[in-house]
């Protein structure tokens, strides 16, 4: 089998900040992309005196475009309020050739033909307020979204008695959405913290929005645009000594992504721009102990979380970090009901360490080991339990004009690839 695959992506985003005085400040953001993806493959089978083959064809065309606006004000001592609006469309067309058998080369054969488009719209108003009374902190969101999913197919089967035939199918998700949380800051620097959430992701790449809620960040690694989750997480932050700082959390969290019965879970589709490469280098952070391998392609599912976390400062230029994570996660879709989540182990335990050299140069390790998990929603795909480990170099040179970063990833991964790159940035 031959495959090629070609395309190009461009985004272009603007957004601004404006002060009406200390205590009362407007953001906003707008931003539009285009892609453009063809993926030519041809299939051959070669037997003693004949060739046969089969050609397909496909081109994907995503655009994109939203528009954001937020209002932050300070109103009395320890008390802030903001709210937003947000809107984004997210629109793709598909379409597909195939030859409708294998065929000799020479061979003229009918190809079959689908074309669909897809059309994801979603809106947000938002409220927020933050209030400290001594010890406490209280925070509270409401707010109104909207996700609207329109689908359209059109199917050509060349000979086929009931072709062509179209199918649309249109989704509908508009609820009210809020979040509650608690900050309790006892003596000894001791933080306790309680939030939870209801949270709808929207069809845009990035949001003005607030992100966390008493400080617990909004968790969106297993929800696709559409998708809703809720989730409840208790954290307690603790600094034992000077040098040595632990945290404690547990957590339920309830998904449900967009499903349909012709294709499955939707809105799985990854963005491709990247704008990360565009902006300044800076000293990166080490790597997240609960970055997950992949992205879990599932429909609903409930999970519950336990987590150890401790960091400790073995001498000024070096630092020490350790976490571990018990998770419980059951399916709740129909055929799948109590499988695993994808890529999510049982236990995951991560030790790094971080070394630095020098004024804006650094080192940074970290091994994770997972138990057996699952690649897919079915759980037929198992990954043996295993270590992955990877390392970053950092080094930015005088005047801050060069700076150059090395990495090496997937180092004791089975059945994987390892992965070297390095990193040059030039700053006028």
């Amino acid at each position: 089998m031959f495959q090629r695959v070609s395309g190009y992506n461009s985004r272009v985003d603007a957004g601004g900040h404006y002060a009406l005085d200390s205590t009362s400040q407007f953001w906003f953001k707008v931003g539009a992309g285009r892609e453009r993806s063809t993926v030519d493959e041809r299939s051959s089978i070669l037997l003693p005196g004949l060739s046969l083959l089969r050609q397909t064809d496909f081109v994907t065309k995503p655009t994109a475009t939203d528009a954001q606006l937020r209002h932050t004000m300070l109103r009395a001592a320890g008390t802030e309020y903001s709210w937003g609006l947000e809107a984004a469309r997210f629109e793709t067309s598909n379409a597909l050739l195939q030859d409708a058998s294998l065929h000799a080369p020479t061979n003229a054969v009918s190809r079959n033909a689908l074309d669909s488009s897809d059309r994801d719209r979603s809106a947000l108003a938002y409220g927020s307020m933050r209030m400290t009374l001594s010890r406490w902190t209280v925070e509270a969101r409401l707010g109104w979204s909207e996700y609207q999913k329109d689908r359209n197919f059109h199917i050509v089967v060349p000979g086929a008695a009931n072709s062509p035939v179209d199918i649309a199918e249109n989704m509908r998700r508009n609820r009210a959405n809020g979040a509650l949380g608690f900050v309790y800051r006892a003596h000894g620097g001791q933080v306790a913290r309680f939030a939870c959430q209801e949270w709808t992701r929207p069809a845009s790449l990035s949001t003005l929005a607030p992100v966390a809620i008493a400080g617990i960040v909004t968790d969106d690694q297993l929800v696709f645009p559409g998708g809703k989750t809720s989730r409840c997480r208790g954290q307690l932050e603790w600094e034992l000594n000077p040098n040595t700082f632990m945290t404690l959390g547990a957590e339920r969290q309830e998904i449900r992504n967009l499903y349909s019965t012709l294709d499955g879970v939707l809105n799985t589709r990854a963005d491709v721009t990247n704008l990360d490469r565009l902006r300044s280098r800076t000293l990166p952070l080490p790597p997240k102990p609960d970055a997950l391998e992949d992205t879990p392609i599932f429909s609903e599912a409930n999970l519950e979380r336990a987590s150890v976390s401790l960091e400790h400062i073995v001498i000024p230029s070096l630092a020490a970090r350790f976490n571990y994570t018990y998770t419980n996660s059951a399916n709740q879709l129909g055929a799948f009901r109590d499988n695993l989540i994808p890529y999510l182990p049982r236990h995951q335990a991560a030790i790094g360490a971080t070394w630095t050299y020098a004024a804006r140069s650094y080192v940074s390790t970290q091994a994770v080991y997972r138990s057996a998990r699952f690649s897919d929603e079915t759980n037929r795909i198992i990954l043996e339990p295993g270590w992955d480990l990877q390392v970053r170099a950092y080094v930015e040179f005088d005047r801050k004009h060069w700076s150059l970063e090395a990495f090496a990833l997937n180092l004791l991964k089975k059945n994987t690839k390892d992965v070297f790159g390095v990193v040059v940035n030039y700053r006028f």
